[in-house]
């Protein structure tokens, strides 16, 4: 989507045919993902965090390090 954007960005006319098909087909596989996301976010997401309550494990903590190491 930035590439398309900066070639359209460059241009002095209006947007080709081309650069209208190509941001059909990316907004397309976007939408897709993103739906895909949501899924994932409402029902595995959920079920993983269930089952991590019901097993007890521990929350993953990040250790502080110090700076330049």
């Amino acid at each position: 989507m930035v590439a398309l954007s900066g070639v359209v960005g460059s241009a002095d006319s209006a947007p080709t045919k081309q650069s209208y098909e190509v941001f059909d087909m990316l907004s397309k596989d976007i939408d897709e993902q993103l739906t895909k996301w949501k899924d994932i976010v409402a029902s595995d997401l959920a079920a993983y965090n269930t089952l991590v309550k019901q097993q007890d494990v521990p929350a993953l903590m990040l250790k502080q390090t110090e700076a330049g190491k």
